[in-house]
């Protein structure tokens, strides 16, 4: 068996993989941690997934050397308006490297960047048809603008330029309409952009009776920065949001897919501020016309009213004549009927009377009788009710003279108890009594008088 130190392993290693290699060959992948070092050398990984996209099925190690990598990503970006950047499906030409220290490695030697152009509009188009063919992709258009637009839930960057640009706007307009802007926090570039901005939309849902809408802004950038505005679950988010949404995410390229679902998409923060503005503006215009039309309405009525109060003026004697005949005979037949029915209620009364007199006499002899009944029945019962009340008052004047006897002070000195006297007064304390005070103890057959001379 052969016998190798690690540095012959490694040397025969690399013989073997370059010579069984030796050529260069375009490899389709997709990048990961992409970064650049200080000697100016792009590293990153290269990876390849199952059909289903879940799971890893090769990665390897790749690099771009710095006398390459400004070539090759400038060229990059003129032709797919992006940075090369982490994320990418790239068809890439490499050659096959080992090194004894740092191990295998592709050297990337050059990019075809409409391999990579032609991926994203792919997952661009891809993600548009799922949100069409669930219905979403025009329903936030689809919803009512509140107005005036007042109350405005922002998602940004707190720091970024555009945010500070974005609110300059609303707040110096020359009319100085006032808004009510309130900032939700979220990452705007890098990896943790698309769950950052989803988050914010389900914390401004949380509290949607608040706002009128929404408005996604971000400052300038490269256009990678954008790939998860390009997301299908920020589409979806956004698509099926209850309020209207803005988007203001700094580009002059393609639009993203959050642009395209969106209420209304305009190219920087500083654009949609003037939109919100324009709205407002709008509002106080149509304001003023309802107000002029509503003054020249006003004064038609009144030059109308006053044509009709003349000719009811020209008119008002004669209708007055004929409208005080017309009273007269009226109030004359309703006299009349008064009469009549004044005089037929006289008549009725006094025959009701007289009936009513002849019967007074028998119903007041038997209303006397009964109550003459009533009289002796009571009568009779009241010595026995006497007698009982006088029982049972007895009754208790006895037990009360019974108690009184009970809790006279003689029955307590009667039975060994003493009443202490100090000036008239019953003590009943020790702490009352000092040195030398005069008592006076009462028994129950007489009392003695004794002097106070020591206190335990």
């Amino acid at each position: 068996m052969p016998s190798y130190t690690l540095t012959q392993l490694a040397a025969a290693l690399r013989n073997c993989i370059e010579s069984g290699f030796p050529g260069r060959y375009w490899v389709s992948a997709e990048t990961i941690g992409v970064r650049v070092g200080t000697s100016g050398h792009c590293y990153l990984e290269l990876l390849d997934k199952d059909a289903a996209g879940s799971r890893v099925t090769a990665r390897m190690k790749a690099i771009i050397w710095a006398s390459d990598y400004n070539t090759l990503s400038l060229r990059f970006r003129q032709e797919t308006g992006a940075a090369f950047d982490s994320g990418m499906s790239v068809l890439v030409m490499v050659g096959v490297t080992y090194h004894e220290q740092y191990g295998f490695s592709l050297r990337i030697l050059d990019i075809d960047p409409s391999y990579t152009m032609g991926a994203m509009a792919r997952k661009r188009k891809e993600i548009i048809e799922e949100l069409r063919k669930s219905g979403l992709y025009d329903r936030n258009r689809s919803l009512t603008l509140p107005r005036p637009i007042r109350r405005i839930a922002v998602i940004s960057s707190g720091t970024a330029a555009g945010y500070g640009d974005f609110i300059a706007h609303l707040e110096h307009s020359e009319e100085n309409f006032r808004f009510y802007p309130v900032l939700f926090q979220a990452v705007m570039q890098g990896d943790q952009t698309e769950s950052s901005v989803l988050a914010a939309l389900e914390r401004i849902e949380l509290h949607k009776e608040l706002f009128d809408v929404v408005v996604i802004i971000r400052g300038g950038g490269s256009e990678s920065e954008l790939a998860a505005f390009d997301s299908l679950a920020i589409g979806r988010a956004c698509a099926s949001f209850p309020l209207p949404i803005f988007t203001g995410i700094g580009h002059d390229r393609d639009e993203t897919v959050t642009d395209l679902v969106a209420y209304r998409s305009l190219k920087t923060p500083t654009a949609v501020a003037d939109c919100l503005v324009a709205s407002h503006r709008e509002e106080w215009k149509q304001i003023d016309a309802l107000r002029s039309r509503a003054a020249d309405a006003l004064r038609l009525m009144m030059m109308y009213n006053h044509e009709q109060l003349m000719q009811l003026s020209l008119r008002t004697p004669s209708v007055l004549s004929a409208s005080v005949r017309g009273e007269q005979h009226r109030i004359k037949a309703v006299e009349d009927r008064l009469k009549l029915a004044a005089k037929q209620q006289t008549t009725y009364g006094l025959q009701q009377l007289r009936i009513t007199t002849q019967k007074l006499p028998a119903l007041m002899r038997g209303e006397l009788k009964q109550c003459t009944a009533s009289l002796e029945r009571l009568t009779s019962r009241l010595p026995l009710v006497a007698a009982v009340n006088m029982k049972r008052y007895n009754r208790q004047l006895e037990a009360s003279e019974q108690a009184i006897r009970l809790l006279h002070p003689n029955a307590t000195l009667r039975r060994g108890f003493a009443i202490v006297l100090k000036n008239g007064k019953a003590v009943r304390s020790e702490a009352e009594l000092s040195y030398g005070d005069k008592l006076v103890t009462r028994f129950a057959d007489g009392s003695v008088t004794t002097v106070v001379t020591e206190s335990k």
